[in-house]
């Protein structure tokens, strides 16, 4: 029978696609960004955020959830959530990546990371909702970071208008996502900023986020910013 360790062995084999495997985003210096350069910086920031989140959260899961929360793309690649729009497309991924998750689990023998992956797609605990939040805030630094040239034309909205629908619950979070935007908005040319705003214009904020494939917590259509 194989070793436990040997089996490790395998995943830590396998999680090297992730060294390789390219998000759409780039550095600074113009090289793409990899899924597991993203995943580190991800746990970087909770690491410096959570001592300031108004309710305490499980340091240890959460840490766990972001190494974990995109080992699936060592087995089926990294796909923008933007080219994933219709509900055939969402079904067919998250089934995909699911099994992907449940076979590295069993492999382990190690059912509790999947059932943390398994929370951080459901993303109602209040670990799940850290861990999104600062999963889109650090994709939008790293955005801020690179070329402007990089950016498609969705990503340009995107930027604009943040993820502060994932970030409601948490006075710490919040500011870091005004933050984030401001840097975003900086970085946008005056058209770019007169195109984004000739599109939302007469459009609710929900309709905005919606259309370019942010989901979050949303806000109310009363308490709109």
């Amino acid at each position: 029978m194989e070793s436990y360790i040997l089996k490790v062995l395998k995943i830590i084999h396998l999680s090297e696609n992730l060294k390789m495997e390219k998000r759409h985003s780039w550095l600074s210096n113009g090289d793409q960004e990899s899924v597991a350069e993203h995943s580190w910086r991800l746990s970087l920031m909770i690491l410096l955020i959570a001592p300031r989140l108004k309710t305490p959260i499980n340091l240890e899961k959460t840490l766990i959830m972001a190494i974990i929360h995109d080992l699936v793309e060592a087995k089926v690649g990294d796909k923008p959530d933007f080219n994933i729009r219709t509900q055939i497309d969402q079904e067919t991924k998250y089934q995909l990546e699911e099994q992907s998750m449940k076979e590295i689990a069993e492999e382990l023998d190690r059912s509790d990371l999947f059932e943390i992956w398994k929370e951080f797609e459901e993303g109602v605990s209040l670990e799940a909702k850290f861990v999104r939040a600062l999963d889109r805030m650090e994709s939008q630094i790293q955005h801020n970071e690179s070329n402007i040239d990089t950016w498609l034309d969705i990503e340009k909205k995107r930027q604009y208008l943040g993820y502060k629908s994932y970030s409601m619950h948490d006075e710490a979070l919040n500011e870091l996502s005004d933050a984030c935007c401001k840097e975003s908005r900086e970085k946008l040319s005056q058209s770019d900023k007169e195109k984004i705003s000739s599109w939302m214009k007469e459009k609710k904020l929900k309709q905005c986020l919606e259309e370019v494939g942010i989901k979050g917590f949303y806000l109310d259509d009363e308490n709109e910013q």
